[in-house]
């Protein structure tokens, strides 16, 4: 994927239980295999439902690095606690797009930090 700088992905999680442990994560891998271009760099974001949408959690990825030889993946995570039962999860990218910038991602994933049921809760109980 090839982006500018800004949101590119938006997903909004209902009917999870409060105050259990969740990790939102993603591997991210660099496309381009030529140093000198602009990295991907990413932040991630839990934000609580509207109205409100407080951040809940936050990472920087950081430069993602460029491999002349093969892509490379890796894994960015960040884990919190929804104090309501909707959350919104984001990706925006922090660099502008143009010469570099193309980055792959694999393995969207939403779980919870438990071995004790699968952290979806019924809308009723919230």
């Amino acid at each position: 994927m090839n982006t500018n700088r800004g949101l590119f992905y938006n997903s909004t999680i209902k009917n999870l239980c409060i105050g259990r442990r969740y990790e939102f994560s993603v591997y991210l891998a660099n496309v381009c295999k030529i140093d000198g271009l602009i990295n991907p760099n990413v932040r991630f974001e839990v934000r609580s439902a509207a109205p409100n949408s407080s951040v809940l959690a936050q990472l920087d990825s950081g430069s993602v690095p460029v491999n002349t030889t093969v892509m490379v993946w890796k894994k960015y995570g960040l884990s919190f606690q929804p104090p309501t039962s909707s959350i919104v999860l984001l990706m925006i990218s922090n660099v502008d797009g143009g010469a570099g910038n193309d980055l792959a991602l694999d393995d969207i994933a939403l779980r919870v930090c438990s071995d004790n049921g699968n952290g979806f809760c019924d809308s009723q109980n919230g």
